[in-house]
């Protein structure tokens, strides 16, 4: 009997892009001419329903499948949620060719250990499935110590797989969410037609798809319903404007006195899955470990027993090879060795720490490791800093094996992207800009780090200031909001967004021009104004103005709201129509300048 691809979601209430994603790919599959198809899926899409089903039908077809993605630790996390083994796309395309010894008089240079690309032996028609492509880029990699291929990794990758040769039906679908950040190293991920076009030529077919619609039983879970709010701002271009839902089980706004506190709480009532604190930099990851090792470990400032420690470089540990991001426990601190090291005029004093530790492997079982850790490094973020990297090939050398790692209570959001936990603790001030693309890729990724719940802190609701001082504007207000929406504080600003959708407003005439903008303007205005019996009566959107005729009983007040093209209200004028009420329009006014920014 003929098996569809379709077949495999019979029962399944799809989106309408799931079911043409479903559509693409059963043809992309069948088509041998075609080789390549990029699946940008964002948060709350059910991307991963789609891959399941994907596993399913090419195991029932008798079809081979890889899925690997670009970094250790994505490969594990990803192997978390599927049923499938998933490798890393440099395990799965190199092999071991040789060690290149450091010449002689270059104490700098360590031995390089050099890997080429491996024949590949998989059948013509084999499918690979790259998840978390997103943090895949083209840039040629550092070749200090591993030395792979050509250095450019999709390059590489793609020579593997040989699209061009004779008879080839393999197949490589790229799977990843372009809201996240870009790799650390790159500002641009290489999934584009154009990187393969230029590659095999313009004739060559890359099929790419958007997987946009929102599984709307996803949406209960408040990380996610936030995380499309950003999404849709960037998508408009718009970073000047976010509120985020809360409340008091999933999506959780803490103050800083209880932001450790809480963690704390979380960090003691389990034995797995901890929870994790992420900030934007290191300095700040590194204040919060040292305060969180306080609280658990008063007055010791070396490595101890039961702390909690996460790998900063990929490192083998007897059999075991750990992997950089990979969290272990210390089990034991058994003894320490001070070396120090002069190299041209500079000198300085490495602190090893000889400790058990214990592992959870890709099975799920514990594992208990001896192994040599750099403690120089525990408190700093895991890595040699830029003035001491003439340390680095001298530790391999004299001392290796070395387990780099850092304390792991806290770490950036670029180290844990790719990660998964239950629950996670973000600090949201953000090193730049907030307001920015990259500012709001940034927030989108940190909250696409959290499965069941999401503490955070030093967030302030972005927008119009009109919503975020309700409760000042209560003051010289009219008596007749005393019970109204101002009253209940500044907090309404979060209350009274979500009761946007309920606000009617007269359809707006004139220009189609920032038409979502003006609207959520108007709506955001009409909102406040109706707690004093304020209608609008028509909007007008002109050239970067927005026209009102307001009134209340038989008075009248028209105004004008001016706007860039980066969609900010820069001021409030009084239009002055005959007969209009100058102390409306006053009042009005008032209102309506808490909407400049």
């Amino acid at each position: 009997m003929e098996r569809y691809f379709r077949d495999e979601f019979i029962g399944y209430n799809l989106t309408a892009s799931q079911r043409e994603l479903v559509t693409q790919l059963e043809e992309f599959l069948i088509n041998d001419s075609e080789h390549v198809f990029i699946l940008k899926g964002y948060a709350a899409t059910g991307k991963e329903l789609i891959l399941k089903g994907l596993e399913n039908y090419l195991r029932k077809i008798e079809r081979g499948m890889s899925l690997a993605t670009p970094t250790n630790k994505t490969a594990f996390w990803l192997e978390q949620s599927v049923d499938s083994h998933v490798s890393t796309i440099h395990s799965m395309i190199y092999e071991y060719m040789e060690t290149k010894d450091a010449e002689d008089g270059q104490p700098r240079e360590a031995s390089k250990f050099i890997y080429k690309l491996r024949g590949n032996l998989d059948s013509m028609d084999h499918v690979y499935v790259i998840g978390e492509s997103g943090l895949l880029n083209d840039e040629i990699s550092d070749c200090k110590y591993l030395c792979y291929g050509t250095g450019k990794l999709l390059e590489d990758l793609m020579n593997f797989i040989d699209p061009n040769a004779t008879g080839c039906r393999r197949k490589v679908i790229f799977i990843g969410d372009d809201t996240q950040m870009a790799p650390a190293t790159s500002a641009l991920s290489a999934l584009r037609p154009s990187y393969f076009k230029a590659m095999y030529g313009d004739a060559f077919p890359v099929r790419i798809f958007q997987l946009t619609d929102v599984v709307d039983k996803q949406l209960k879970n408040l990380i996610l319903k936030n995380a499309v709010h950003i999404r849709h701002a960037i998508e408009k271009d718009r970073h000047n404007r976010l509120v985020f839902e809360r409340n008091t089980s999933t999506m959780i706004e803490l103050d800083k006195s209880q932001f450790l506190r809480t963690y704390l709480k979380a960090y003691q009532a389990v034995e797995d899955n901890k929870p994790i604190i992420v900030a934007s930099m290191n300095q700040t990851a590194k204040l919060y470990n040292a305060q969180i090792r306080e609280q658990l470990f008063p007055s010791k400032t070396s490595v101890q027993p039961g702390d909690w420690i996460m790998f900063t470089k990929n490192v083998w540990i007897g059999e075991y090879r750990g992997f950089n991001g990979e969290f272990a426990k210390v089990l034991s601190v058994k003894g320490s060795e001070n070396k120090y090291i002069n190299f041209a005029g500079r000198s300085r004093e490495l602190r090893f720490r000889y400790v058990d530790i214990e592992i959870t492997n890709r099975y799920g079982e514990k594992e208990r490791l001896s192994c040599k850790l750099f403690e120089n490094l525990l408190d700093a973020s895991g890595s040699v800093l830029p003035d001491d990297e003439w340390l680095e090939p001298l530790i391999n050398t004299l001392y290796y094996p070395v387990v780099y790692a850092q304390y792991g209570y806290a770490i950036t959001v670029h180290k844990a992207q790719g990660g998964v936990w239950k629950t996670v603790f973000f600090d949201t001030e953000f090193y730049q800009n907030i307001k920015t693309k990259a500012g709001f890729k940034w927030l989108y990724t940190g909250l696409s780090l959290a499965k069941n719940r999401l503490y955070f802190t030093n967030w302030t609701d972005m927008g119009s200031k009109l919503l975020e001082t309700m409760s000042s504007l209560s003051n010289t207000s009219s008596s007749n909001t005393k019970n109204g929406i101002w009253s209940q504080g500044s907090s309404m600003g979060i209350n009274a967004k979500a009761t946007l959708s309920s606000i009617a407003i007269p359809e707006i005439e004139g220009s189609t021009a920032y038409l979502e903008y003006v609207k959520e303007v108007s709506e955001e205005l009409s909102i406040v104004l109706n707690q004093l019996n304020i209608q609008i009566v028509k909007i007008n959107n002109m050239y970067f103005r927005i026209r009102y005729t307001f009134k209340r009983g038989n008075s009248y007040a028209s105004l004008d709201a001016l706007y860039k093209q980066k969609q900010i209200i820069t001021s409030v004028e009084n239009h002055r129509n005959q007969g209009d009420d100058e102390n409306l329009a006053n009042e009005i006014k008032n209102v309506m300048d808490r909407l400049i920014e």
